[in-house]
Formats: structure tokens, C-alpha cells, sequence
């Protein structure tokens, strides 16, 4: 939990679980994204929900690639955002998920 200002992508590379609890606020800036290739768990509650946001419009959101296990995403606010960019591709929607399975709730 806490506050987190991220100014360059975040890359999670194949092997690992990513979990984010409630309590979560994660800013965006400097068109950083988070581009993961391990599955997430992000669970948040109805009343301290995980953000993920950009306060410059700038953050790419998140990118998930390739986990073969789920991941999950409850109670998560995804704010402010741009559509992502990466190599010379553009994808519209903040929040892309390729070849893996992912739930959301609230």
C-alpha cells in the first residue's frame, strides 16, 4: 500500500506473481506503463480500491502478456490514462490483456 509515482515503464518478466493490496494508489507519468508477463492479483475493497492513474494524461496503463495462470483485478480504478504504445504498434483502451485470461470485479 501507499502512494507511487512511476516515471519509466515497470517490466515484470515470466516467473513471479504479481499482488497489489488494498490502500494502492500508483501514478502514471512520463508515458510509463506497466507491461507484465507473469499473471496479477490485484484485489483492492469497495472502500480503499487500488488506483492506477495518470496525473499528466500521459501513463500508458497496463499490459498483460502471455501468463498462463489468471489474474485477477477487484476493486481496481484505472484513471486518467492514455492508449498504449510500444515498437511502432498503438492500442486503444488503457488496459490490454493478450493471450492470457484475466477477471475483473467492481
Amino acid at each position: 500500500p501507499g502512494k507511487w509515482k512511476m516515471n519509466q515503464n515497470l517490466i515484470i518478466p515470466e516467473g513471479f506473481l504479481v499482488l497489489c493490496g488494498p490502500g494502492t494508489d500508483i501514478d502514471l507519468g512520463n508515458g510509463a506503463k506497466i507491461i507484465s508477463l507473469s499473471p496479477m492479483h490485484f484485489v483492492g475493497s469497495t472502500i480503499d480500491p487500488i488506483i492506477i492513474h495518470s496525473t499528466d494524461s500521459t501513463g500508458q496503463g497496463l499490459i498483460l502478456s502471455g501468463p498462463k495462470s489468471p489474474s485477477y483485478f477487484r476493486d481496481v480504478n484505472f484513471e486518467n490514462l492514455a492508449d498504449p504504445e510500444e515498437g511502432g504498434w498503438m492500442h486503444k483502451g488503457a488496459v490490454l490483456i493478450y493471450d492470457s485470461n484475466a477477471e475483473f470485479l467492481n
